[in-house]
């Protein structure tokens, strides 16, 4: 069951300071631009297409759409990509749209001007991604194979 009166309290609860690690890499070696039209040419190098490149994603599209047009794009983009690598199964429908989800409301309440900013303020995207998934997502949920193909709620917090 899921505590409504959780719902509004923030979901990055531990504050980024020097001594924690962004897993900024690869996919910071090329400008947004040339990342973007890499990707949507389905040739970008995968090592620029870790968790970070997923989100670096996100955040972009979604600084260029509104929430369904960018959510549409990500989803489409991420399958697409996919493909193009021969790994068709990777894709995970609920795990795109609740990172998808959970970027949009860190850029509604702490807007940034670029993705190392926003890696800044929202470092447990990038460190602690499956404990902050699991506020919202029991492991359970997440490993049914319903919710690789169709979005599922989540079944502990809103979202």
């Amino acid at each position: 069951m899921i505590d409504p009166t959780i719902a509004s309290q923030p979901i990055l609860a531990e504050p980024f300071n020097n001594q924690d690690t962004i897993m900024s890499n690869k996919a910071l070696k090329i400008d947004d631009a040339s990342f973007i039209k890499q990707f949507e040419a389905c040739n970008l190098a995968p090592s620029h297409f870790n968790h970070e490149g997923h989100l670096r994603l996100a955040w972009l599209y979604l600084n260029h759409y509104d929430f369904k047009e960018a959510s549409q794009k990500i989803s489409l983009g991420i399958q697409c990509y996919a493909t193009s690598l021969g790994a068709t199964d990777k894709f995970h429908t609920t795990l795109t749209d609740a990172f998808t989800r959970l970027i949009h409301r860190q850029m509604q309440i702490n807007p940034t001007d670029s993705w190392q900013s926003f890696l800044k303020q929202n470092p447990n995207l990038i460190n602690k991604p499956r404990t902050l998934l699991h506020q919202y997502y029991s492991e359970e949920l997440l490993n049914q194979p319903s919710t690789k193909h169709r979005i599922a709620e989540p079944d502990l917090r809103l979202l």
